[in-house]
């Protein structure tokens, strides 16, 4: 039984990966990007209420965009809970493209798929508090002059985060005053090194196993990928 009495929220970007292929799920606008070959390469796009396949389904279910936000609230049109916005009951059989086409915020994900070769460097998981203060590829340029860390702790691997995040938080009420709250909201980041790509984060390579992604998984959305 879903609860009801909670009007708390929040957004998933999720990452699969076997041997052969990388699948992000995302719901919301954190965000997952990938380094592949020197190059940015977005894993996920950012559900908001503007985008006309957005904004059709919240007005569809009887919301409206007010201001770039649903109902003029909630800055994002994809979330787990927010349950304001899904006033209307799944019916018990209830499918997953009916949670698509009938709530304004919809917990269902959009899946892309990319294959997992040599060429992938590392990636990037944050959720919005990053990508409202940088681009996709100032984070992945960032991250591309201080990784792989050779010959250092895995335990250290966590400074450059705290770095990134000490020159886009403001530090002081003034600053963020000024900034009208940009670099105030939350900031989660995780960084993901393919240790056996160009030495990764401990300079160690480490074996894949070469095998077949399961046929079910090939079945994203309803759609063969």
């Amino acid at each position: 039984m879903r609860q009801v009495d909670s009007v708390a929220g929040c957004t998933a970007t999720v990452v699969l990966i076997t041997p052969q292929e990388i699948y992000c799920a995302n719901a919301g606008d954190s965000r997952t990007v990938m380094c592949e070959n020197g190059m940015t390469v977005e894993l996920s796009y950012d559900h908001k209420p503007e985008l006309p396949s957005e904004r059709m389904r919240i007005e569809k279910a009887g919301g409206e965009v007010v201001e770039g936000r649903v109902n003029g609230m909630l800055a994002l049109s994809r979330a787990i809970g927010d349950f304001d916005y899904k006033p209307v009951t799944p019916p018990k059989d209830a499918q997953p493209a009916w949670f698509l086409n009938n709530h304004m915020v919809t917990a269902y994900p959009d899946v892309i798929v990319r294959p997992f070769t040599k060429d992938c460097e590392f990636m990037v998981l944050a959720c919005d508090g990053i990508w409202d203060c940088k681009t996709s590829n100032e984070v992945v340029q960032y991250f591309k002059k201080v990784l792989p860390l050779k010959g250092q702790s895995l335990k250290e691997l966590h400074q450059p985060n705290h770095d990134l995040l000490e020159e886009i938080c403001p530090n002081t009420f003034e600053e963020m005053r000024m900034n009208e709250g940009l670099g105030s909201d939350n900031m989660t980041i995780i960084i993901v090194d393919f240790l056996n790509h160009q030495g990764g984060a401990n300079g160690k390579p480490s074996k894949r196993v070469n095998t077949i992604a399961p046929n079910s998984l090939r079945q994203i959305n309803g759609k063969s990928q």
